[in-house]
């Protein structure tokens, strides 16, 4: 015999301690719903905080802060920039009560602010973690102009896939077209960072405006922590590869669309890893819309 009973709780709002909007049975509750002490108030507070707390499809973990090791705290993560967070702690390892490292490269989290109330957010990739003085501060990269700001109260981490561990990887592109001169220029937004011992390998796609013919140059260089050591090349004919731990590209003005290959090999010292550009012919531009995928990886 089936259970003919329907179970609502998917239904519920995360609003019972204030405008109850996910009411599980009707206006006529024989047991006084809405208010203050009955059992069903009670009932639809706690299932509605679950719902709360669980989100949408159970797929995010709720902190608002910890200390270490991630007992549960009053910190709140604090706001530092649009795309920046500190949290109270070390998210970068794994702790004494065996939670594996929270704040990974590549993990998707969720925050909310007074412009971007729950249950939705703002949702984003973080593209570093940085400890220092007791502190992890987290970089995101949002999925949308949105950004957050001091009216920042939560921030919850994606739950990995059971069994399968996050491989750390960033993806992102130039939302505005960077202005390139004579001198060497880092870039603005196509950054990823890496831990101490860690191996990366990136590809670049950048899409390049300049004068054709101008018989002028445009060079690639990378920038990262001391010690890194890097292999580069571009996927265009008629150059060579280069390698170490300062590793140059020229090439000329006829190409507008290069692919630059990077394997990086950090040192003891980890850091962000950018391509520096320039121009010895006059202002370029790499446009919006390039883009670059990077990823940890291991040896064989």
């Amino acid at each position: 015999m089936s259970n003919p009973v329907t179970y609502a709780y998917s239904t519920w709002q995360p609003d019972a301690a204030g405008a109850d909007s996910g009411h599980p049975i009707t206006q006529t509750d024989p047991m006084g719903a809405g208010t203050s002490n009955d059992a069903a108030g009670w009932v639809r507070l706690l299932e509605s905080q679950m719902r709360r707390r669980s989100s949408v499809a159970c797929q995010w973990e709720e902190w608002l802060g910890i200390n270490t090791p991630y007992s549960p705290s009053p910190n709140a993560p604090v706001y530092i920039a649009g795309n920046q967070f500190r949290l109270t702690g070390d998210w970068t390892v794994a702790s004494a009560g065996f939670y594996s490292p929270i704040a990974v490269v590549g993990r998707r989290v969720q925050a909310f602010t007074n412009g971007s109330p729950s249950p939705n957010g703002i949702l984003g990739t973080i593209t570093a973690a940085t400890v220092a003085a007791g502190a992890t501060t987290v970089t995101v990269a949002w999925d949308s102009a949105a950004s957050i700001d001091s009216s920042l109260t939560e921030v919850q981490f994606g739950i990995p896939t059971p069994g399968v561990a996050i491989i750390p990887s960033v993806s992102l592109y130039k939302a505005n077209l960077q202005a390139i001169t004579g001198s060497a220029t880092p870039d603005t937004s196509l950054i990823f960072t890496m831990a101490a011992q860690d191996r990366w390998m990136a590809k670049f796609v950048l899409f390049l405006n300049w004068t054709i013919g101008s018989g002028g140059n445009f060079t690639v260089t990378v920038s990262g922590p001391s010690g890194a050591t890097y292999n580069m090349g571009v996927s265009t004919s008629g150059l060579a590869a280069s390698s170490g731990s300062s590793p140059s590209i020229t090439f000329s003005s006829t190409n507008n669309v290069i692919e630059v290959l990077l394997f990086a090999a950090c040192g003891s010292t980890p850091g962000s890893v950018t391509l520096q550009y320039q121009e010895s012919a006059g202002p370029s531009q790499v446009l919006a819309g390039s883009f670059m995928t990077a990823q940890r990886v291991t040896g064989a």
